[in-house]
């Protein structure tokens, strides 16, 4: 839910401010706590589209339209009704000041023309322009040098994520097979059997919540050293 403090935000000076409204945010780890509509958004400063989570609270209530919220944070809020939506880039122009920007069609019809520097923080506008300048020979065009690199930097991600996707789906196997290999050979109350059994329940939280699955040398080694980048060795 949300509040207004009644007061100044903390970080504001001067007379006749707008009263702070703050949101009570849930995070990855847990914690609850306020926070201000302007802490929020420079929580997210590297991101150009906000948590969709609060996009689902904000619009449907129309708080970013009501005359509350920061001017600041309520820009960014409608920018993630464009940036989740884009389906293409479709055209370029050089506007009045002689900067470059890009048509955006989104996909509810609508077209806007937005700077390619916008697309710098989004993974997916950066694939659409990269795919756009390279079907119209713009990388050598002034203005255009860097869109090579959005391309590649993009797919390059993406490829980098897949790799890791697919190194996690073998390694759950590889882990189940050894578990399940140690059960039958030793029972399921032997050391090891219940080493490999905990490593495996760990290995199908590790893509979502990170880190590493730590085994003694003589199990770190049972594994093949092509998935040693998500193990460490205890000894």
């Amino acid at each position: 839910n949300h509040r207004s403090t009644g007061g100044a935000p903390r970080r504001s000076k001067g007379k006749n401010k707008k009263p702070s409204v703050e949101f009570n945010c849930r995070w990855a780890s847990g914690l609850i706590q306020w926070q201000s509509a302007e802490e929020i958004r420079i929580c997210h400063r590297k991101s150009l589209v906000p948590p969709q989570a609060l996009l689902d609270y904000v619009l449907p209530k129309g708080l970013h339209r009501n005359g509350v919220l920061p001017q600041k944070f309520c820009k960014w809020i409608e920018s993630g009704l464009e940036y989740d939506n884009i389906l293409d880039i479709t055209d370029h122009k050089k506007n009045g000041h002689g900067k470059i920007e890009v048509l955006c069609q989104y996909d509810d019809g609508d077209e806007t023309w937005q700077p390619p520097e916008n697309a710098k923080e989004d993974k997916h506008c950066k694939v659409l322009l990269g795919a756009y300048a390279k079907k119209n020979n713009l990388y050598d065009e002034p203005g255009w040098e860097e869109a090579d690199g959005y391309w590649l930097e993009a797919v390059h991600d993406i490829m980098c994520t897949q790799r890791r996707s697919n190194e996690i789906i073998r390694l759950v196997a590889k882990l189940y097979r050894l578990w399940n290999k140690r059960c039958d050979e030793f029972g399921g109350n032997e050391t090891d059997s219940i080493l490999f059994g905990r490593a495996w329940k760990l290995s199908t939280e590790i893509e979502k919540h990170g880190g590493k699955i730590k085994l003694p040398l003589h199990l770190y080694n049972a594994l093949p050293k092509t998935l040693h980048d998500h193990l460490e060795n205890i000894e």
